[in-house]
């Protein structure tokens, strides 16, 4: 039986929950029942009433003639959106005279749709109804005339509060003699929108307010009102609790008494309402211990059934949980038993638990406690050892174990830790296990880097090191020696990083880089010879880092002309100036203005692709040096990408009064890459 340990399960969502979703339920209800789906009936499909009346009239030469009327109404689908019809003809006429000449009598007839409530009477209904259609015509013998209309169900039949009502749809037909007939027509359930309804938005109103404002009220009202209700939910949960300890004192064979019950069963009931969890759990506890006896097969164990059960009975008699769970742990251990499986061979675990299990069952709480802690230990470092000896789950490593790992084409096998790991199962202690155990996950932590079946790349694992490396790094893996696997792999990665840096400086242009190519072979040389790798793979990123920030003359032709504008703002931003772009275009404007207090720059930018326009012009200078005379600038930069002319040139030196610097595309990516701008591509 499972107790909760938290009363929430014991109480019932009122007055809160409950009470919002009633309102929720019952605001639905009231927009269902009283919003109309489409318009103001309720039928789906349009209904045709035909029927057949014969009416007396008098015709236009003062005869007295009978007639029979076909009066087909079509009623409409949903009211104000359907057009309903009425179609007339008149059959025959009988006592006629001129039935069979050429110029038959005609018949006065009228014809009217009338809706009243359903509860009025037909008298009241055809004296006080609204007329929804009307016609006074005269047919011939056999003429058909058709009438379409919309008919509109009056505001005076809706409904005013909540909910449908009913009204009904009359036919009136008469004729110029007085005789006439009056039959129902259909009835429908009508509908009238829920806005034009003050009473149903009033009780809709009502329903929000009540829903916002009840979980709303202050924490003191709501201790008031959930009072109650907890400790009726308290005393649910005890009288749970107190019918669990009887059957645990069935159990436990526990004496008790008919007035008070058992001493647990007396501290359950004069417990404290906040002690309710504790004890909850306690017997919960209790619970489990007590399914694992009535589980375990004793017949199969070192332990007697009644001893066991002795110090159970005693363990629930002193209320000792924390014993209880000692003993369980015990028990369970015992039950799985200490076999122990390495690659493909048992061991008996057992006699590492010897002197553990030599005393058991004790009474004695710190030798079962001791014991419980100790098949645990034993527990989790099976766990370890059994996970990382079973068979690798890669068809290409068959026959190694999960352990191994890669050194450039080969699986290797940490046989020493299998061996020191067989000498303990046979001969050595717990406490030798655990801590080989502990080497295990150890190694498989340090050498995941190198598994075979992890997807690494490392360069131990990829053939990427020198031969004595990678003889070395396998020696030391058949060891788990774990300081010289981690050697071995740190110079694989430091060999490497040697290669990368040469290749960097094979392929890159380094004439506008700071970097000096002998001094860092030189460190790298240094670092090998002190055996400092990681000093190599430092230097290997210092100079990544340096080179991210050094520009290729290809850097510039990647630009768009936006972008070189903003690299020189950032150019002279980095050297102390203010840079505003200005709002100037084509080529005569400048593009961007740079001050620092003492000078003022005017720069022109020219993205120009030297195998496209070639180089800057004279007249293009002498246009720059021009608009920085109207912008009052004391110095003026024209920046290219590719080069200048001789003319442009000759124009930069000899004008006078305003200094002029010409910037071609080596200029600028050497100042680019000495400020370390970066490039936005």
């Amino acid at each position: 039986m499972d107790i909760p340990t938290d009363r929430s399960e014991y109480l019932p969502g009122f007055p809160f929950k409950a009470t919002r979703a009633i309102l929720v339920v019952l605001g639905l209800c009231l927009l269902v029942y009283s919003v109309p789906v489409t318009g103001t009936f309720d039928q789906v499909d349009p209904v045709t009433r035909s029927t057949s009346v014969p009416l007396e009239y008098t015709t236009t030469g003062g005869e007295t003639e009978y007639g029979t009327f076909d009066i087909q109404i079509t009623t409409p689908t949903t009211g104000v959106a359907t057009n309903g019809s009425v179609r007339i003809r008149m059959q025959t006429g009988w006592g006629n005279p001129y039935a069979n000449t050429e110029s038959p009598p005609r018949a006065p007839l009228e014809v009217a749709v009338i809706a009243a409530p359903t509860s009025w009477r037909p008298e009241r209904a055809a004296r006080e109804g609204t007329v929804l259609f009307a016609n006074t015509s005269t047919y011939e013998q056999g003429e058909y005339a058709t009438f379409e209309r919309v008919l509109h169900l009056p505001a005076s039949i809706a409904p005013k509060g909540v909910g449908p009502t009913e009204a009904t749809l009359y036919y009136y037909a008469a004729s110029n003699a007085g005789t006439n007939r009056f039959e129902i027509l259909r009835t429908y359930t009508v509908y009238r929108p829920f806005w034009e309804r003050p009473r149903a938005w009033g009780l809709l109103a009502a329903i929000v307010l009540l829903g916002a404002t009840l979980p709303t009220f202050n924490q003191s009202v709501r201790n008031r009102l959930a009072e109650p209700v907890q400790r009726y939910a308290d005393r649910q949960w005890r009288q749970d609790l107190l019918s669990k300890a009887q059957r645990l004192d069935d159990k436990f064979d526990t004496e008790t008494t008919a007035s008070a019950g058992s001493p647990v069963e007396q501290s359950i009931q004069a417990a404290p309402r906040e002690n309710l969890q504790d004890w909850s759990q306690r017997l919960e506890q209790f619970a489990v211990l007590d399914q694992t006896l009535s589980r375990l097969p004793f017949e199969e164990l070192p332990v007697a059934r009644t001893k066991v059960r002795s110090l159970a009975a005693q363990t629930w008699s002193d209320n000792d949980p924390a014993t209880a769970s000692d003993l369980n742990d015990v028990l369970t251990g015992i039950d799985i038993g200490f076999e122990v499986r390495i690659r493909g061979q048992s061991y008996d675990g057992a006699k590492l638990l010897d002197q553990t299990l030599a005393d058991f069952p004790s009474s004695e709480d710190d030798q079962l406690e001791q014991a419980a802690a100790e098949i645990n230990r034993f527990e989790d470092a099976r766990a370890t050892v059994e996970q990382w000896s079973q068979p690798s789950s890669s068809p290409a490593d068959s026959g190694k174990s999960k352990l191994a790992v890669r050194v450039d084409s080969q699986v290797v096998e940490p046989t020493a830790i299998w061996e020191r790991l067989d000498t303990i199962l046979t001969e050595g202690t717990l406490d030798q296990f655990c801590e080989q155990a502990k080497a295990v996950e150890d190694f498989a932590a340090k050498t995941e880097p190198l598994r075979s079946n992890s997807g690494s790349s490392h360069p131990l694992s990829a053939g990427q090191a020198q031969d004595t490396t990678i003889e070395d790094a396998c020696n030391a893996v058949r060891e788990g020696d774990l300081d010289a696997i981690e050697k071995a792999m740190v110079k694989a990665e430091a060999w490497v990083a040697e290669q990368e840096v040469a290749q960097m400086f094979a392929t890159t242009d380094l004439s506008h880089s700071s970097i000096d190519p002998t001094d860092v072979q030189n460190r790298v040389d240094q670092a090998r010879a002190t055996n400092d790798y990681t000093r190599i793979k430092s230097i290997r990123d210092e100079v990544m880092a340096q080179l991210d920030s050094t520009w290729q003359p290809s850097d510039l032709l990647s630009l768009t002309p936006t972008q070189f504008e903003e690299v020189l703002g950032q150019l002279y931003q980095r050297n102390g100036y203010d840079v505003q772009v200005t709002q100037q275009s084509g080529d005569r404007g400048i593009d961007a203005i740079a001050r620092n207090g003492q000078r003022t720059i005017a720069i022109q930018a020219k993205r120009y692709d030297p195998n496209g326009a070639g180089n800057v012009s004279g007249p293009e200078v002498r246009n720059a040096i021009g608009a920085t005379v109207q912008e009052g600038a004391d110095v003026c930069v024209v920046a290219t990408s590719s080069g200048f002319t001789q003319d442009a040139r000759r124009a930069a030196m000899e004008t006078k009064g305003v200094e002029v610097q010409l910037l071609s595309g080596r200029d600028v990516i050497e100042k680019l890459s000495k400020s370390q701008i970066p490039n936005p591509t």
